[in-house]
């Protein structure tokens, strides 16, 4: 129940939410661009190796955000990546989108017509990457249904799968799911780079995606006001 509350109030959140301006943090004080966030990237990464000769690739994750007069400011963890380091940091696929538009897709749409991702814009939309052999993902459908029940008119809801036409209309004459399903997406999750699911994204009314969640909505506590 806890879970669910969550849950809906991340979706009421991102039903009102507008463009702002977008800065981001190290220490609660400086602020960069996404220019500048990269510049410094880049200069991490050349200090790095002149220091230790070694290439590494720095990469910064959000761990929090907040809007304060019409600005976002994101606070930031940055580290970096290298196959033989121990206790290193590694991006989970989609963390690359964040405050960044969603890719472009045009993918097989069960009722009929494709559906690209322009079609969804002029509302926020919730998007479930799923797969109808995980566990999770089923156990979750009921729990989804509500939501799309209680925000199908504020809210566009799309579940992307792998999986093809002909094995989800199987699954979902047993299992209704009542969110858009578009299938036979192998090649769009593959660029993604997912491995796991569910995967949840929120994009608001532009396509820009303001959450990603791996299994479940883990930034809930972070986002909400």
């Amino acid at each position: 129940m806890k879970i669910a509350l969550l849950i809906i109030s991340l979706i009421t959140t991102f039903i009102s939410y507008s463009q702002h301006n977008q800065y981001y943090t190290t220490d609660g004080k400086n602020r960069m661009s996404y220019h500048q966030l990269t510049k410094e990237l880049e200069r991490r990464e050349k200090k790095f190796a002149q220091l230790f000769g070694i290439d590494v690739h720095f990469r910064a994750t959000i761990e929090k955000s907040e809007t304060i007069n019409q600005t976002i400011i994101s606070t930031l963890k940055i580290g970096f990546i290298h196959q033989e380091l121990d206790g290193m940091v590694v991006m989970k696929p989609l963390d690359m989108y964040m405050n960044r538009e969603f890719p472009i897709f045009n993918l097989n749409h069960l009722g009929g017509k494709n559906i690209n991702s322009e079609q969804l814009k002029g509302k926020p939309t919730l998007v479930y990457m799923w797969s109808t052999n995980c566990d999770t993902c089923v156990d979750d459908i009921e729990l989804m249904n509500d939501y799309q029940a209680l925000y199908k008119n504020e809210m566009n809801f799309v579940a992307i799968t792998k999986n093809t036409k002909r094995k989800v209309e199987k699954f979902l004459n047993k299992t209704p799911f009542n969110f858009i399903q578009l299938t036979d997406a192998k090649s769009f999750i593959n660029q993604l780079k997912i491995s796991s699911y569910p995967v949840i994204l929120i994009l608001d009314q532009e396509g820009i995606v303001r959450d990603v969640s791996y299994g479940i909505f883990n930034n809930i506590g972070k986002l909400k006001k």
